[in-house]
């Protein structure tokens, strides 16, 4: 049951993040243009993927390379 639903948070965290690209890319394409609500939302997704997937699995692979558990 713990599988599943960490497998299930990742799914919906990653939906999500589509979620805010997607929003990020309407807005910037009615307000600017196509080009930039495209680059705008390149943007968006590459930073909520490193905050949210990148940076912890970094960190984890670094702690487990040093040997903290802390």
């Amino acid at each position: 049951m713990l599988r599943t639903s960490n497998a299930l948070l990742l799914a919906g965290t990653a939906l999500l993040g589509l979620a805010i690209a997607a929003v990020t890319f309407l807005i910037t394409d009615v307000l600017f243009g196509v080009a930039i609500g495209a680059v705008s939302a390149t943007v968006a997704a590459g930073i909520v993927a490193w905050f949210w997937f990148g940076l912890p699995l970094s960190r984890k692979a670094t702690d487990e390379v040093s040997g903290d558990r802390g």
